[in-house]
């Protein structure tokens, strides 16, 4: 098993041997859509507030997406 590390810090090799499986193909193939001028405003404010750690910021990221 791994020491303790940030989420960031593993690569696909570490991710390998823990038996999960990566599927990238799934990405590839998916539709992009528009993004609405809600989105890039919500966006564009959330990255100029202080935030102060790497978890907190992701989710000022995803949570509009999945929002969307």
């Amino acid at each position: 098993m791994f020491p303790p590390q940030k989420y960031n810090r593993f690569t696909l090799s570490d991710i390998d041997n823990l038996g999960v499986q990566v599927v990238r193909q799934k990405f590839l193939e998916q539709q992009k859509l528009p993004i609405s001028a809600w989105l890039q405003q919500t966006l564009s404010i959330n990255m100029k507030m202080p935030i102060g750690t790497e978890k907190a910021a992701s989710e000022f990221v995803v949570l509009p997406v999945l929002n969307e």
